[in-house]
């Protein structure tokens, strides 16, 4: 919630539908759906705006919500031979984005399976704080990303869960990179819709793949 203003994601007809953004602002409720998405990470501004970073499964889009309730979208990275998945936004100053997903190779059958993917598989990330979109991938695992910003210190963390434990990548302020390995299993709690949930305005997570659920809300101010 901001400013009295909830905003939210969510998935019409029992999970089945397209995604949408929605806002409930003094008991009037207004939604727009997303085009083409089918997973969405949802983060408010310092302005009140919501932005949203989603998958369409061969892109990843980064869209703002506008005053009059309509989106304004970009496409940050796209892909023509690999699966595109669980998009994880996280907001820094300035309303600075901060975006991790992960790319698999498609499944399927047949002979053009075997053919070199032109992308590499893996988690990538993203972010406008140069003012313009630079992205690249920072692991050659594909998993399930888990970003958080420490705005007092300027440091990405990224969290992959594994089968063999966690993998954490830290991106310092300098944008430097540097990865650590936690040993052990990783525990994730999942909401109602599918994602792991995380309370707090700078950290966030995706989940691979849409279930049956409703709506995923974003409480941060």
């Amino acid at each position: 919630m901001a400013d009295g203003v909830i905003h939210e994601t969510y998935i019409a007809h029992d999970g089945q539908g397209s995604v949408s953004y929605g806002s409930l602002s003094r008991g009037t409720f207004r939604s727009v759906k997303i085009p083409g998405a089918l997973r969405a990470s949802l983060r408010v501004g310092d302005d009140g705006r919501a932005r949203i970073a989603y998958t369409t499964g061969d892109s990843i889009r980064y869209a703002v919500a506008r005053r009059d309730g309509r989106l304004s979208t970009r496409t940050i990275f796209k892909s023509d031979d690999m699966q595109l998945t669980a998009p994880s936004l996280v907001l820094g100053a300035g309303n600075r984005a901060y975006l991790a997903w992960n790319a698999h190779e498609r499944w399927g059958g047949g002979c053009a399976d075997g053919a070199e993917p032109v992308s590499k598989p893996g988690t990538y990330f993203g972010t406008d704080a140069t003012g313009t979109w630079r992205v690249r991938r920072i692991s050659k695992v594909v998993a399930v990303p888990s970003l958080t910003l420490d705005v007092s210190t300027g440091r990405l963390y990224v969290a992959l869960a594994t089968d063999g434990g966690v993998r954490e990548i830290t991106r310092l302020a300098n944008g430097r990179w540097s990865g650590t390995r936690i040993l052990g299993h990783a525990i994730w709690i999942s909401s109602s819709c599918g994602e792991t949930e995380s309370r707090g305005i700078s950290s966030s997570s995706g989940s691979d793949g849409p279930r049956a659920a409703t709506r995923s809300r974003s409480w941060h101010s």
